[in-house]
């Protein structure tokens, strides 16, 4: 037989990008939204360029928002773009659109070295229409998710590619290592890479005979990622004053941690496997914290122990489904909650699902080679295609509710009605759209939900005294200081609050206490200047 043409050749990769642009497309048209608004449209770092370098010593969130995260490559695209689209949110949107089909095709090239064609092109259409990518895609600082996910997955086919051929050599090692850096200055989970290395080699590298190729070049590919890996966090902490550098946004205790893990697991298979039910916030009220067992926790820990089974069982019959558990297990590990307490955000499953397809690829190469009759394998062909067709349809349709602040955040409290984060953010935006009453109402929903967090409680009280309602103001700061003791702006508003309903000797406390924490220093003062001037008006007869 004549080998196929270049055009047949081409199918697969061509497909892929289809069904990617078919199932972004829809985004095109989004403005800036959610945390869009903070890092980029009134960020002034990210507009121009004329002193980029700057921002590899620059925190991603801007000081007002506490200066948490380092992702300088990430704001050094936003800069780019806004640079060359003239802060445009369609240019950011197209290249967002453009990333992710880069990384679609990427994963079809990463499948194709670990499954046969067949099953790497259902993976592949599956992960360029899954749903649970709209996130990443239709929110433009999801590009930071794209850009790690681009540069984990390259660096991880290339890696296999050279080990067909008998490498690393040096200038593929150094390649590895570019994509490692650029992927790790993009978004922190990326340092994962070495890790995911190792797991391709133990699992999937074989030469021609089936048996372990030589490992020698292995250890110094590892040590050249790990100093990349080590400069990374090493600029990281020098930037942020710690190598963490985030706070979390729901804090939980190391037992609380463990059973919140196995209580989001259900979420993630399911988010996987049929995301019919998308959402942008998943936090307490609408995913409950969870200090103990229970009957989601309990079967999260069963997932996992099905999970760890049919890792043993791979490693004997199919690697790719080996390494597909396993790369899970590694990507899932930074949004797990064991580390950092974010219960679950959807934009966080793009390195993860590509597990997941290969899990499925998998899957779907098992199941063709069992199907033995012509109709059983069109059903497989069938259900696959209807698959994909079903989840571009749902990308494209989900894509929009990103467009801005208020279409998000109306249809979030629809999807996520008991998360106490989503009232507050509709609140919030009500509040700034000029519908005040109603904004009310949201965040006083938002505080009957909340669980530890003192936003909702510091904006309405914000709101009350831009008001003059210092009586209503005045208990909710309280309870936003008792949340958190040495939170600034919650004690300035407190202590002008008690200034203006006439209680200086209040208002004089708290600004002692906030001079004495060193945080908004002028704001204090002055508030201590006005206080003092009060108390000596009183005194005088």
């Amino acid at each position: 037989m004549s080998p196929p043409s270049g055009r047949i050749r081409a199918l697969p990769w061509a497909a892929v990008a289809l069904i990617a642009m078919a199932a972004a497309a829809t985004s095109f048209r989004n403005g800036f939204a959610y945390d869009d608004i903070a890092i980029i449209a009134d960020n002034a770092r990210v507009h121009s360029l004329s002193s980029w370098w700057t921002l590899f010593g620059s925190s991603y969130w801007p000081p007002a928002f506490g200066e948490s995260l380092y992702r300088p490559l990430s704001m050094l695209s936003y800069a780019l773009q806004w640079t060359l689209g003239n802060g445009n949110p369609m240019f950011f949107h197209a290249v967002s659109i453009a990333l992710f089909v880069l990384l679609a095709v990427a994963v079809l090239a990463l499948l194709r070295e670990v499954l046969d064609e067949r099953g790497a092109l259902v993976g592949g259409m599956l992960f360029a229409a899954h749903p649970v990518h709209t996130e990443a895609v239709a929110n433009v600082v999801g590009q930071a998710e794209l850009l790690a996910a681009i540069g984990v997955v390259g660096a991880t086919t290339l890696y296999l590619r050279a080990r067909r051929r008998g490498g690393p050599n040096v200038g593929q090692a150094l390649g590895i290592a570019a994509l490692y850096a650029g992927a790790s200055l993009a978004k922190e989970h990326a340092l994962l890479l070495p890790l995911l290395i190792v797991a391709a080699e133990l699992l999937v590298c074989r030469d021609r005979s089936g048996a372990a190729p030589e490992r020698g070049r292995l250890g110094w590919l590892l040590l050249v990622l790990v100093l990349v890996g080590a400069s990374v966090l090493a600029a990281r902490a020098a930037v942020l004053g710690s190598l963490f550098g985030e706070q979390n946004p729901v804090e939980m205790d190391l037992s609380t941690r463990i059973w919140t893990m196995f209580r989001v697991i259900p979420e993630w298979v399911r988010l996987l496997t049929w995301p019919a039910h998308l959402s942008a916030e998943y936090g307490p009220q609408q995913i409950e914290v969870v200090d103990g067992p229970g009957p989601w926790s309990i079967l999260g820990v069963a997932f996992a122990a099905v999970a760890l089974a049919a890792l043993v069982m791979s490693l004997s019959r199919e690697r790719a489904l080996a390494l597909g558990l396993v790369w899970l297990a590694i990507t899932f590990a930074p949004v797990s909650n064991l580390v950092s307490g974010v219960v679950l955000q959807e934009r966080t499953l793009m390195l993860p699902s590509v597990g997941a397809m290969m899990v499925f690829g998998a899957a779907f190469r098992w199941l063709w080679r069992a199907a033995s009759t012509a109709p059983a394998r069109r059903a497989i062909v069938a259900v696959v295609a209807m698959m994909a067709i079903l989840g571009v349809w749902r990308s494209a349709e989900r894509n929009p509710v990103w467009r801005d602040n208020l279409t998000l955040f109306t249809q979030t409290v629809q999807d996520a009605p008991l998360s106490y984060r989503a009232h507050y953010v509709y609140g919030s935006e009500l509040f700034n759209v000029g519908r005040a009453a109603e904004g009310e109402r949201e965040l006083r929903r938002a505080i009957a939900l909340a669980r530890n967090d003192s936003d909702p409680y510091n904006f309405l009280a914000a709101k009350y005294r831009e008001a003059k309602l210092y009586v209503q103001a005045i208990p909710l700061y309280r309870t936003a200081l008792e949340i958190r003791p040495r939170r600034p702006d919650a004690r300035f508003g407190l202590a002008l609050s008690l200034l203006e309903s006439g209680d200086a000797p209040g208002a004089l406390a708290h600004a002692d206490t906030g001079l004495a924490n060193g945080q908004l220093k002028s704001y204090f003062e002055w508030v201590r200047t006005r206080a003092d001037s009060a108390l000596r008006a009183q005194r005088v007869p």
